[in-house]
């Protein structure tokens, strides 16, 4: 997304919600940094997965330090127990791995999905072991910068929800009461969901 149509969709959510604008007054030089190697932001997601920013950050960093996260192949012959001591999970020392082997064999070809749809691209990724609808949508913002993406499952978008009073706080977020949050943020709930996970963390988050 150009740095003109971010500015233009953060004009015009600052219009439509007050609380919003507020947020988005509070980073004005700010906007989403897309990574440009999709094989990257997929093992990226799967490493953040049910972890906080910091955790997750940590451990990416320990990874990346022994393999290149654009070779395909360097994650694929990778030994399970030393990506288990770089700090992954069994299960997602697996999903890191298997991800890598079905992106040799051809089968997935994370090059192709910009062709697609949300829809599509959500529909190949979680045919694959490991990738979720969550994972799909990091990789929809942080790869591809769609602009109407609006991941209800993220406990960062739930707690920014709760904490600015789109959602009770004296109860668990439920999905559909999400999802009727974001319903004013058409057609740039990407944008909208980028500065509200900045209001819980400064930092910028680049998958």
């Amino acid at each position: 997304m150009s740095p003109e149509r971010w500015q233009a969709a953060a004009a015009e959510l600052a219009s439509r919600d007050a609380r919003l604008a507020h947020l988005i007054e509070r980073f004005p030089d700010s906007r989403l940094v897309t990574r440009g190697e999709p094989f990257q932001t997929l093992l990226r997601a799967i490493v953040g997965q049910q972890l906080s920013m910091r955790a997750a950050d940590a451990i990416w960093s320990r990874l990346v330090a022994a393999f290149d996260p654009a070779d395909p192949a360097a994650w694929a012959s990778a030994n399970l127990e030393e990506l288990r001591a770089k700090g992954l999970s069994q299960r997602k020392a697996e999903y890191v791995r298997d991800l890598a082997q079905h992106t040799l064999a051809g089968d997935l070809k994370p090059h192709s999905l910009a062709a697609l749809d949300d829809d599509g691209v959500i529909r190949v990724l979680t045919g694959i072991r490991g990738l979720g609808r969550w994972s799909a949508e990091m990789f929809l913002i942080f790869n591809l910068a769609r602009p109407e993406v609006w991941p209800v499952d993220d406990i960062g978008l739930q707690r920014a929800l709760v904490a600015h009073g789109w959602l009770d706080p004296g109860t668990k977020p439920k999905r559909a009461d999400c999802l009727a949050a974001g319903e004013v943020f058409r057609p740039w709930r990407t944008v909208a969901t980028w500065y509200l996970w900045r209001s819980l963390d400064p930092a910028e988050i680049v998958y």
